[in-house]
Parts: structure tokens; C-alpha cells; sequence
């Protein structure tokens, strides 16, 4: 952290998303149990929708933006949600900026983060869609407001009708399934699939496993895609979430993560204690929650592990939740996280 200048620097590109959907490259190959530990990302793309700056776009980076960003790994949802206002946008560009399912990318940081001049090294804190947009007056600004979902299609509206027929004498499992339904979201624009399969209930060895449990009458449904991942993660105490346009599926007690990110104390503002009011108390739970508010940093994302190694909240913490605070030409530059220790 102390090579930062402190002098804020971002870029925002709007555009219509492609003409076509990406297709997968190659098929997925199921896991064996000796390499499904950590995170593994299946189904590679021709196209990464995050580095990719769409046809049709428009790319802001010099007019007063302010953005407010959402995510939690703690539940099922369409991940990462974000409005963002751009201020007196010219008239040219304002058709594209709102139309409907434009495409989002969002980078923010340090002008001492770039290299050359050039802001595609800046990290990406969001990567989404135009959900819903405005345009008001606030004063003698003219304030474009943007309502952003993750990913590239709409969560809620995939509907699917898949069959997985049996294969006797020798039954899928279960994890066939997470792969199957893994496809159809990268065939519906999110860019990457990490599963951890492996895990399942870590205090009983004896819990039924995706990996193991067979599916000896085949499996099918039709449905929401999002219900059906409720549906079979349910069975196995599973989470699913979407963040920056990337799919995870792992236990709820998952806290093997493949990165780890360690505090600066020059970039911490503040680390309080945060009471989880979603679970009753339990005397015997040691862990601790925390809410810390830090100076922007874009290498911390859900699915990592966060450690701070000063002061009397010393440790390691996996992640729960996140925030962001942007005001290109206000106070606030902020990321604030809710953590949980481990």
C-alpha cells in the first residue's frame, strides 16, 4: 500500500453486449477426488466479458461518477449489485449508456495502479448489466443513474429443461449435474464456473457427497436455472452465488480459499465487531465477525482470504460480505467488508 499517490483513477465502458452468445471450447471434465480441493475453473470461453470492451460502447473516465456496490457469498442470488450515476453525460453517448442490458464494466483505484497511462490494469471492482436507467436533473447537473444486476443475462429469467438419463450399469453422480447446469450458465454469458465439490458436511465424512452419491434413475427438470441450483445445492448444504460475472458453488463451511490478502495498516480505516443477526447465539461458536472499512483495493474479492496481521483483531477471516463506496470528486473511495474468522 505505500507505493499509492492517493490520486483516484477509474473507467467505466458501456455497450451492447454481443451479437451472439459465447459457446463453450472444450467439455467439462468431471473431477476425481484427488484434485477437486480448491476452486477450479471450468468451461473457458472464447470471450471474457471482462476484459473485452464491447462493440457499440462508450468509455467514461474524466466525468464525476459516484457508484455504490453490493455482494454477499452468504446466500443465493443474482451476485453483485450496483447503481451508478454519471454526471452530465453528453447527449450522444446517453442512448447507449442506458439502453436496456448494456453491458458494464467498472475499474477503480490508484493513478500508481496503472501502468503507462493505461487504465485496463486498473482492477475491476464490478461487471454486470444496465438493469434500469434515468436520467434527472439534480441542480445545474444533469445525472444519468444506472441500476445494475451481475452477469450478462438475467438471472432470474433462464429457464431450463434438461434431462440427464440414466447409464446403467454404471450411474452418474450428482456432481454431473453441478457440471451440467455449470454449462448452461456459461452458455448464458457468465464467464467462468468455480465448483468445490468435494466438501460436504466436514464434521461427518459420512454425509452423501455430489462426488459419490449416484444417480441411478437419471435427473431432470424445468424450471428457473436459479431454482434449480437452490434445488440441488439445498441437498448437499451447498451456496451458490455470482460475483464479478463468475460463478461459485461450494459447502457453506467452505473456508479453503486459493488466495490470500494480506491488510496493510495504512489502509485500514476501521475494524469493529459485527454481530451476524441472522443466527441465533451459540455459545459454543468461537469464530468472530468483523466489519472493516479500507482505502479501495481491488485485489479483494469473495473467495479469498483476508488476513490482518496488526492489532487486537489479529488473524485470518474468510469474507462474507462486501461493499463499495465510490465518489470520483467527493470523500468516499472506500471498500467495506463484513469478515468472519476462522
Amino acid at each position: 500500500m505505500a507505493t499509492y499517490n492517493y490520486k483516484r483513477v477509474y473507467s467505466l465502458i458501456v455497450g451492447k453486449p454481443p451479437l451472439s452468445k459465447p459457446l463453450p471450447t472444450q467439455a467439462y471434465v468431471p473431477f476425481t477426488s484427488s484434485d477437486a480441493f480448491q476452486f477450479t475453473e471450468l468451461y473457458e470461453t472464447n470471450t471474457d466479458f471482462k476484459i473485452e470492451v464491447p462493440s457499440r460502447s462508450v468509455y467514461i473516465s474524466d466525468l464525476q461518477m459516484v457508484a455504490d456496490i453490493s455482494s454477499s457469498s452468504e446466500s443465493s442470488s443474482d451476485g453483485d449489485k450496483a447503481t451508478i450515476k454519471i454526471y452530465n453525460l453528453p447527449d450522444s453517448e446517453r442512448g447507449i449508456v442506458q439502453a436496456i442490458d448494456s453491458n458494464i464494466i467498472l475499474k477503480a483505484g490508484y493513478e500508481s495502479s496503472i501502468k503507462d497511462g493505461n487504465t485496463s490494469s486498473l482492477p475491476i471492482v464490478f461487471v454486470g448489466q444496465v438493469a434500469y436507467s434515468k436520467t434527472h436533473w439534480e441542480g445545474a447537473d444533469r445525472v444519468t443513474t444506472l441500476n445494475c444486476k451481475a452477469g450478462f443475462t438475467p438471472a432470474t429469467s433462464v429457464k431450463i429443461s434438461y434431462t440427464l438419463p440414466p447409464l446403467a450399469p454404471q450411474y452418474q453422480t450428482f456432481s454431473e449435474v453441478f457440471y451440467a447446469l455449470g454449462d448452461i450458465w456459461k452458455e448464458n454469458g457468465v464467464s467462468s464456473v468455480n465448483m468445490e465439490l468435494s466438501q460436504t458436511a466436514w464434521n461427518d465424512i459420512t454425509a452423501p457427497s455430489p462426488l459419490t452419491q449416484s444417480i441411478e434413475y437419471g435427473w431432470s427438470y424445468e424450471g428457473y436455472l436459479r431454482d434449480a441450483m437452490d434445488d440441488l445445492c439445498g441437498m448437499y448444504n451447498y451456496v451458490w452465488y455470482i460475483t464479478n460475472n463468475n460463478l461459485y458453488v461450494h459447502h457453506k463451511k467452505f473456508n479453503k480459499f486459493a488466495s490470500f490478502i494480506d491488510l496493510d495498516e495504512n489502509q485500514t480505516l476501521e475494524i469493529q465487531d459485527e454481530q451476524d443477526s441472522s443466527k441465533a447465539v451459540d455459545t459454543k461458536d468461537t469464530s468472530k465477525r468483523v466489519k472493516i472499512k479500507l482505502l479501495l483495493d481491488g485485489r479483494i474479492k469473495d473467495g479469498y482470504m483476508l488476513r490482518i496481521p496488526f492489532g487486537e483483531y489479529k488473524g485470518t477471516y474468510s469474507i462474507k460480505g462486501r461493499s463499495y463506496s465510490l465518489d470520483y470528486r467527493g470523500n468516499d473511495w472506500y471498500i467495506n467488508l463484513i469478515a468472519e474468522s476462522i
